[in-house]
């Protein structure tokens, strides 16, 4: 007798429900597992390890179809949404190389709680995961906001599964409704992000160093209109630009970062210099 051939499982497409019980039965991190039921959840596109104008490494995990909304999924056990900074630059750095148009989101799964939690933005410091906390806030729209009790394997229950489904929709449909004053809050942050990485840079020649010696970081700052902005309007950073041989070179390779750097007129001037 031939070996019997293996039954198919259910697909993402046709039985998002089938497919993610499937998942959880395996033997797979937490984490991936979270990530798993986010695309299960939402039927949003997987991008995770895709370019996504900061490099491959994660900065989401998954996008709306129509690119609306971007995902973070992240599991947390304590009660707090821990913020890595390295994480952030790469949000920001993707959001802003897509012109600002999506409304980054982290969807926290925390265990100490037990709860799931939507927050809008992108956090640039550790966050409380307040339990009681059910509702979108449009005074301080960047806030967490629970949405559901439960854990993964609360997801193995269809009727449980359905009813998360809709409540991650209907978070979404007012993170939507809502996106003028969520994204106005999140380009604040944004430019103190940017001004923050500048004054890093003017005090840390090691990291100017570094990031010089990094063609990805160098290019991923030359095309940032507002990140060449914050450089030229600190001093410090400008002297470390300017003492830092590779820094100057990479940069002095992209005419629009220097453009962005010196301004149209001084560009012009070192345009006729560069070719004498």
């Amino acid at each position: 007798m031939g070996k019997r051939r293996k039954t198919a499982g259910p697909r993402l497409a046709d039985d998002p429900h089938g497919w993610l019980v499937d998942v959880l039965q395996r033997e797979e991190q937490h984490s991936v597992k979270a990530q798993r039921a986010v695309s299960a959840l939402t039927g949003f596109e997987y991008i995770a390890g895709t370019e996504q104008g900061a490099s491959t490494n994660r900065p989401f995990d998954h996008k709306a179809k129509d690119d609306s909304i971007r995902i973070d999924t992240k599991t947390q056990q304590a009660g707090l949404l821990d913020v890595k900074q390295e994480k952030l630059g790469k949000q920001f750095t993707a959001w802003a190389r897509a012109d600002k148009k999506f409304i980054p989101v982290q969807l926290v799964l925390d265990s100490l709680t037990n709860s799931w939690y939507v927050v809008p933005g992108i956090p640039r410091k550790t966050l409380g995961l307040d339990p009681l906390a059910t509702d979108f806030d449009p005074t301080d729209p960047l806030s967490p906001f629970k949405i559901a009790d439960g854990c993964l394997d609360d997801l193995l229950d269809k009727a449980v599964f359905l009813a998360l489904q809709v409540k991650v929709l209907a978070a979404f449909s007012c993170l939507l409704a809502e996106k003028e004053v969520i994204m106005k809050v999140i380009d604040a942050d944004y430019q103190l992000y940017l001004k923050s990485t500048a004054e890093d840079l003017a005090e840390n020649p090691e990291l100017m160093q570094a990031i010089a010696a990094n063609e990805d970081a160098m290019r991923t700052i030359a095309a940032n209109e507002n990140a060449m902005r914050a450089l030229a309007a600190n001093d410090k950073a400008m002297r470390a630009l300017a003492a830092n041989d590779d820094a100057m070179r990479a940069i002095a390779a992209n005419d629009d970062a220097m453009l962005k750097l010196l301004g149209p007129e001084l560009f012009e001037a070192w345009k006729k210099t560069r070719l004498s």
